[in-house]
């Protein structure tokens, strides 16, 4: 008779013979646990962006530009042209709940700051960085990067960018990305990596510098297809209203990027006027990113 020690090592070869006669037992007790014990999917990781004109004007942008937050359902949101952010966080603490938190940087004051706005219900703050690396020329605005910690699952580690404005800038464009991509690249690599933002891509040879970040980080490009983020009247001096693709989200692996708000709603040439929202709210739609966990 083998002894008690020696079962364990016996086990793998008994098993074979003793699960027909114990599944029958087993059974009803895993179907009764099946059913009690809640099951929960693994949630996608969900992120924003949206450069909120010139915040806070008055209050109906400050009421449109918190509908159109929630509206993305994202507990991360990168936002760009904060201009008082103590007003911000009131607003956010107000309509959004107190577990909502910015984090930004104290230096320009009065100026368009950025920064990330995130649910500690959802995300613990591991670290929160400002990178004056990437201001390049005086005026320029630094990078806002954040490493949050989720209950369960990867960190997720974003970099919030508002890249120089104008098209005859995208030298200063180009300078910018070269110096933030060692940033990006200097990670840890089992994170969720995210960069988004207003890179105001509005030249081909934005989109050169757009493609040399890729190679030097080997993000994903995944807001590449957007027709629009932004609608402005026509440059072009003829009436009507235009929309272009300013704003972008790059992420380690693939992501479901959709521009939101009236880009959603009215599309990328929407008629002769451009909507109600981008002269009370913002000329910038709100861009989610969904990536499955």
């Amino acid at each position: 008779m083998p002894s008690l020690r020696s079962l364990p090592a016996l086990l793998p070869a008994l098993l074979p013979a003793l699960l027909p006669a114990l599944l029958p037992a087993l059974l009803p007790a895993l179907l009764i646990a099946l059913l009690v014990l809640p099951w929960r999917p693994r949630s996608p990781v969900v992120v924003a962006t949206f450069n909120i004109e010139n915040f806070p004007r008055d209050e109906v942008q400050i009421s449109g530009a918190m509908d159109a937050i929630m509206a993305t359902g994202a507990p991360v949101v990168a936002l760009q042209e904060i201009v008082k952010p103590d007003v911000l966080r009131a607003v956010v603490a107000e309509r959004l709940g107190p577990s909502w938190r910015f984090v930004t940087y104290d230096s320009d004051p009065g100026y368009h700051r950025i920064g990330i706005l995130f649910d500690e219900r959802r995300y613990a703050l591991d670290y929160a960085r400002v990178h004056e690396e990437i201001r390049v020329i005086p005026g320029g605005r630094p990078a806002v990067e954040v490493r949050l910690v989720p209950p369960s699952g990867r960190p997720l580690r974003a970099f919030v960018l508002h890249l120089k404005a104008g098209s005859r800038n995208h030298a200063v464009r180009s300078e910018q990305l070269a110096a933030l991509a060692p940033l990006v690249t200097s990670g840890a690599e089992g994170d969720e990596l995210i960069v988004l933002g207003d890179f105001n891509t509005s030249t081909p040879e934005d989109r050169a510098s757009m493609e040399a970040f890729i190679e030097r980080t080997g993000l994903v490009w995944s807001s590449e297809a957007l027709g629009c983020t932004a609608l402005f009247p026509d440059l072009g001096g003829e009436e009507g209203c235009r929309g272009t693709a300013l704003d972008h989200v790059l992420t380690r692996r693939p992501a479901q990027v959709v521009a939101r708000g009236p880009c959603e709603t009215e599309g990328c040439m929407p008629g002769d006027r451009c909507p109600l929202f981008t002269r009370r709210i913002s000329d910038h739609c709100p861009v989610t990113a969904v990536l499955a966990r």
